[in-house]
């Protein structure tokens, strides 16, 4: 297992989930990106915290087959904001192969990135 002083000190958001999509850890980076405590998102579900379509069949599927999950650029809504963002969803297996956890990490897109690829875009179609 990762040592939770790795985990604390990314920028890159984490959420620890269970086989019922309920959260159980997130790290700093996370709380800040969502504006809210781990207490108050522990062992409430994903879709609670934000909406994504799909993203609840994508972390039911990564249960069941134990595969891992990347969708770059996706639009996810955290209460009435619209986010750009990378999400990387990995099943944890036991020693049994049994998926016990999914780690979700979200990846905000940095705005100047995104600027810089519209002006790259802008150019080029002139």
């Amino acid at each position: 297992m990762i040592p939770n002083s790795i985990l604390e000190n990314l920028n890159t958001s984490i959420i620890l989930l269970n086989t019922n999509l309920c959260i159980i850890y997130v790290n700093p980076a996370a709380e800040m990106f969502f504006s809210t405590s781990l207490d108050r998102m522990y062992n409430r579900p994903e879709k609670s915290i934000f909406y994504h379509n799909g993203i609840f069949n994508k972390l039911s599927e990564s249960i069941k087959s134990g595969r891992t999950f990347t969708e770059r650029e996706v639009s996810i809504q955290i209460q009435i904001q619209e986010h750009i963002v990378d999400l990387n969803i990995t099943p944890i297996a036991t020693n049994t192969n049994q998926t016990k956890e999914i780690l979700l990490e979200i990846t905000p897109q940095d705005r100047y990135l995104k600027i810089s690829r519209e002006e790259r875009l802008f150019s080029h179609q002139q």
